[in-house]
């Protein structure tokens, strides 16, 4: 059973992984427009 459920660990860290880094972008890069209209 434990090695059944090893890929599928696998696959879910990757797709939480995969989710946590678009999200992060996204906020690196509405911070970057935030900060650009701050300026401007």
């Amino acid at each position: 059973m434990g090695i059944l459920r090893f890929p599928f660990l696998i696959s879910s860290f990757l797709k939480s992984s995969i989710i946590v880094t678009l999200i992060f972008s996204s906020a690196d890069y509405l911070i970057a427009q935030f900060q650009v209209i701050v300026i401007a």
